[in-house]
C-alpha cells in the first residue's frame, strides 16, 4: 500500500500593511501597482494579496503608457501637452521619413516615454538654429580620425579663420573639444 502525505503550506492572503513588508514596497508603490492592474482580492472592502503572485506581477511589470504620458514632465517642467508626435513634426519641418530617421540619429532632440517618442518644437528649433548638430557631425566624421592618438583627457582646440571678399572682413572661430564628445565654440 502506498501512502501519499502532502505537507504543503496552506495559501495566506496578506494585507496592504504585510504585502508592503514582505515584498519592500511604499504605500505609492502599491498605490500605483494597484491602478496598473495589479493582482488582488477584494473582500470584505479591504485588499488582500496573494504574495507569490504578486512578486510575479512585478517581476513582468511596465507602467502604462497612459499613466507614463500623463506624468512627464521633462527637465523644464514641461508636460507632453507641449509636445507634438512625429508627423506633426514631418509636416513643420516638411521633410520625409527618411530624412527625419537620419535627423534622430544626428541629435534631433526628442523625449521618449514608454513606447513612444514625443518632440518639443522650440527644442528642434533652438538645436537647429544653433548649428550643434553640424558641429557634432564635424567632430565625429572630419576631427576624430585626426586625434585618435591624443589622450582623452587632454581638451582640443581648434581655431578656424575665414575671410568674407564681399565685405572683407575676417573672422576667426575656436572650438574646445573635451572628453571626445562635446563641444563649445
Amino acid at each position: 500500500m502506498i501512502t501519499i502525505t502532502s505537507k504543503q503550506t496552506p495559501v495566506k492572503l496578506l494585507l496592504r500593511g504585510e504585502l508592503i513588508k514582505n515584498v519592500k514596497l511604499t504605500k505609492t508603490q502599491l498605490t500605483v501597482y494597484l491602478n496598473d492592474g495589479m493582482p488582488h482580492y477584494l473582500i470584505a472592502n479591504e485588499y488582500r494579496f496573494l504574495e507569490e503572485e504578486v512578486k510575479e506581477w512585478v517581476k513582468s511589470y511596465k507602467p502604462s503608457q497612459e499613466r507614463l504620458e500623463r506624468e512627464f514632465r521633462d527637465n523644464k517642467g514641461r508636460s507632453l501637452e507641449e509636445y507634438v508626435t512625429e508627423d506633426s513634426i514631418l509636416s513643420i519641418l516638411r521633410i520625409t521619413k527618411d530624412q527625419f530617421i537620419n535627423l534622430k540619429k544626428n541629435g534631433l532632440p526628442f523625449q521618449h516615454v514608454g513606447e513612444k517618442d514625443f518632440y518639443h518644437v522650440q527644442d528642434i528649433l533652438d538645436f537647429y538654429r544653433k548649428g550643434d548638430h553640424v558641429v557634432k557631425q564635424v567632430l565625429k566624421n572630419l576631427l576624430m580620425p585626426l586625434v585618435e592618438k591624443v589622450p582623452a583627457d587632454v581638451p582640443i582646440l581648434i581655431v578656424d579663420g575665414s575671410y568674407n571678399f564681399n565685405n572683407a572682413t575676417a573672422g576667426t572661430g575656436v572650438i574646445i573639444v573635451r572628453n571626445r564628445e562635446t563641444a563649445a565654440g
